[in-house]
């Protein structure tokens, strides 16, 4: 599970590294003043203690205790059970497929609640309502509301508790029609579990995260599997006969049903150009023929087919998606940081691939869009990511390689890339100090008609967003 400080003020401080396990909620309620700026309130966030970055952790219910949540939210009268649900989990494609789900269902005129993480630019960015993001103003009047409930102390939540009771709060106020959840670590101790979703997904499942979720792909599933409530519906894109067989049996245990992806809807991408993917959706009682999907992309056919199996079963809980709003809400899809276009002299191309297989979906995009053009990639991971694999990848057809430290407490200095970079490729390399130089160095190596792609790290992707007019 990753996370972005959102921009500010440079006073803020970093997050702190308490140990939340160990507290208890205090039974006296002390006044808690209000917050004055949203700056404060987001200080007050960036103070609880932050798992997302600490690195190691250890993943147990003591750490991911969702006691805690329940405990907090029963205090605010239990909103999370009061609201529709739908909850994504995989190791790739979870915030894709949540906004494509979102924008089918929007598209009839149903208000729609989407969390996700990480953010790019802003933390206001995880909490949205029909694709809006929430305002300052309600950011900070519900962190002032969430601590009051508890006194001036507040609850002994993590940073990312906060956000999704946040989350939680802000969707019951606007009575959305339906919330849909992405997943941040895992599943089964995520805190977004808190909350009863009759309908769960699971995208994929690949070995991620081995160190918190185990090593074995079963095990993996198992976490990620946690998801699906009790007699609810899993819907899954899975592939491998390893992790289909742990969801088979989590399912039982659970008397859940599972809808496979691959046994219901059949698609193929047509292909694809600067204005997004053309592609095919079938099911057995439903076609539709030259959909234009508003990413970039050809992995991201199976997203919307895995949102399209999900809106079909929306269905049948009463949400009237018809034909045209499947073809309008795909049209509207945009989520940047992901396979994202902008024109420029040069242009540039921000992707976030920081596993093998995303790394590979982006060197598929960029061979077949910019053919022969001169590309420059500016790189910049996390220690924790398969750095070499990624580099094999992504660096083959490049020019010139920009090594940069992404700007996060886990990203290692250029020197420290260069050196896990494969050997055969070090002569294309390139350190630079900061984002800024590394944009500067790679817009002279492309030149004006060359292309400048950003990946590696959605942490560097957010930074370059960030400092763009």
């Amino acid at each position: 599970m990753t996370t972005k400080k959102s921009t500010g003020k440079k006073t803020l401080k970093k997050p702190s590294k308490k140990n939340p396990s160990s507290a208890s909620v205090s039974k006296v309620k002390r006044p808690a003043r209000a917050f004055r700026t949203y700056q404060q309130a987001m200080q007050y966030l960036f103070d609880r203690t932050d798992y997302e970055r600490q690195g190691k952790l250890r993943y147990n219910v003591s750490t991911f205790d969702l006691d805690r949540m329940n405990k907090f939210l029963k205090v605010l009268g239990n909103p999370h059970k009061k609201i529709k649900t739908v909850h994504i989990a995989g190791t790739k494609g979870k915030g894709c497929t949540a906004t494509m789900l979102g924008k089918m269902v929007e598209a009839n005129g149903y208000s729609v609640g989407l969390y996700t993480s990480p953010h790019l630019v802003h933390i206001r960015e995880r909490i949205r309502v029909d694709g809006r993001p929430i305002p300052p103003s309600s950011f900070g009047r519900l962190v002032a509301r969430l601590r009051r409930s508890f006194g001036a102390t507040g609850p002994p939540l993590t940073y990312f508790e906060w956000l999704t009771a946040m989350a939680i709060t802000h969707f019951r106020e606007k009575k959305v029609d339906l919330a849909i959840f992405e997943v941040g670590l895992g599943g089964r101790l995520d805190a977004t579990n808190i909350v009863p979703a009759e309908t769960a997904v699971v995208t994929s499942v690949e070995k991620e995260h081995t160190d918190y979720l185990g090593t074995r792909l079963g095990d993996i599933a198992r976490e990620k599997g946690g998801v699906v409530s009790p007699g609810g519906v899993l819907l899954s894109g899975v592939t491998s006969p390893t992790a289909r067989r742990e969801l088979r049996r989590l399912a039982s245990e659970r008397a859940a049903t599972v809808r496979w992806l691959d046994d219901e809807i059949s698609w193929n991408v047509r292909g694809q150009s600067l204005r997004g993917v053309s592609l095919d959706l079938a099911a057995r009682d439903e076609e539709y023929r030259r959909l234009r999907l508003g990413l970039l992309g050809r992995h991201q056919g199976r997203n919307a087919a895995l949102a399209f199996l999900a809106v079909r079963h929306l269905r049948s809980c009463g949400f009237a998606a018809g034909r045209s709003h499947v073809r309008a809400g795909l049209a509207r899809v945009s989520w940047p940081g992901r396979c994202q276009y902008l024109p420029g002299r040069p242009p540039l191309f921000l992707d976030g691939a920081h596993t093998p297989s995303s790394a590979r979906a982006l060197a598929d995009a960029l061979d077949e869009l910019f053919p022969g053009r001169r590309r420059v990639t500016v790189f910049g991971a996390l220690s924790d990511k398969k750095i070499e694999s990624l580099a094999s990848i992504l660096f083959p057809g490049s020019r010139r390689i920009i090594l940069v430290r992404p700007p996060e407490e886990r990203g290692p200095a250029a020197e420290d890339l260069l050196r896990r970079v494969p050997p055969r490729w070090r002569s294309r390399c390139f350190l630079a100090r900061s984002v800024p130089s590394a944009l500067r160095i790679a817009a002279g190596e492309a030149g004006s008609r060359g292309l400048v792609v950003v990946t590696g790290s959605l942490f560097l992707v957010g930074d370059v967003l960030r400092r763009l007019p």
